[in-house]
């Protein structure tokens, strides 16, 4: 066997990460739980068996990995920033609290979303580019969503030029009180690529 790496931080948040020390790399699994965070950087080369993140585990990919089972769940997080992610035919699932950034491009045969999980991208990374060739699957209560993923309050192309104006993207932005202007419409409604616009501070949040 290739060995089991396990990282639990005890449930300590704001530890520093663990790194792994640049080279290539076969587990038969690796686990990352407890508020841990693994940091595989671009020097790593990993084969996989079985990933787990879970119980607020996080996990920052800039490196290649190879991957058997994908279990992601549980308050577990994972940041696909850079490098190179396959999984095998039976592609991945994002389980029940398991938040699945990507900040990149990401083939796949088969995507999975459970009730409660979530694929999204970090705020203001427009870099966000999904393939899946088979089947990808969107259980009730699961979520690809990028909402308040775009220019941060009051700031953007179209944002508020009044109090508690509205950001604009595809539509102006809705009106403030006392007079607040929305902001202005921009980009492509049909086939959306821009980040959306922030609102005013007092009452939104990011585009």
């Amino acid at each position: 066997t290739n060995g089991e790496l396990i990282i639990d931080n005890n449930n300590v948040a704001y530890s520093s990460m663990t790194s792994i020390v640049n080279g290539t790399y076969t587990f038969d699994s690796i686990t990352v739980s407890k508020k841990s965070t693994l940091n595989i950087t671009s020097g790593d080369i990993l084969t996989i068996g079985d990933f787990n993140i879970k119980e607020g585990g996080i996990v920052m990919q800039s490196g290649n990995i190879t991957i058997n089972n994908f279990v992601l769940e549980g308050g577990g997080t994972f940041y696909c920033n850079a490098g190179e992610f396959k999984a095998t035919a039976s592609g991945i699932n994002i389980g029940n609290g398991g938040v699945f950034y990507l900040n990149t491009k990401l083939s796949l045969s088969n995507l999975t979303i459970v009730s409660g999980g979530i694929l999204t991208h970090s705020q203001q990374d427009a870099d966000f580019d999904l393939e899946v060739s088979n089947n990808l699957t969107i259980e009730t209560g699961g979520k690809i969503t990028a909402d308040g993923k775009g220019y941060p309050t009051s700031s953007g192309p179209g944002r508020n030029t009044g109090s508690w104006g509205g950001g604009g993207y595809g539509g102006s932005g809705g009106h403030g009180l006392y007079g607040g202007q929305g902001g202005i419409v921009y980009g492509n409604m049909i086939e959306p690529i821009d980040l959306g616009s922030g609102g005013d501070y007092s009452e939104g949040s990011g585009g």
